[in-house]
């Protein structure tokens, strides 16, 4: 495929994306690249497994698209990746269970609940920011 090719092909995905109204909301997000061999890789946040789908579908259907490498995290699974990552931390096995409250949007992310003891709230920080897919972290912890 030629340099040319590419760069129109990056173009019609963008913008069958673009009519695709469930996922005009997370576009400035997502990383999209239209490859010389015909694959196109989609990365980021998207709010849910439907979005997911209904992007890939999008994508698969368009000529000249010879594959989708997908790439993107619906918020729900990060908000599961997050509460692992929480709950094997060994440092915070003193956190009574369900003290704290992951949500995320495109994301972002926020944390809700009560963790009394400072340095405790801080790993729980930490241990968040540390999970791929935060874009932005929100601390309402108290």
């Amino acid at each position: 495929m030629t340099e040319a090719a590419r760069q129109d092909l990056q173009l019609e995905v963008e913008e069958a994306l673009w009519q695709y109204d469930p996922v005009r909301e997370a576009l400035g997000a997502l990383r999209i690249e239209a490859r010389p061999d015909g694959q196109v890789e989609i990365a980021g946040p998207v709010r849910s497994g439907s979005i997911k789908d209904g992007i890939l579908a999008t994508v698969r259907r368009l000529p000249g698209v010879v594959g989708v490498i997908d790439l993107m995290l619906p918020d729900h699974e990060l908000e599961l990746d997050i509460a692992k990552a929480i709950d094997s931390d060994s440092s915070l096995k003193t956190l009574p269970p369900g003290s704290v409250s992951v949500y995320s949007h495109l994301g972002r992310v926020s944390l809700v609940g009560k963790v009394p003891i400072e340095a405790l709230r801080r790993k729980v920080v930490e241990a968040a920011q540390g999970v791929p897919g935060v874009r932005r972290l929100v601390d309402r912890l108290r």
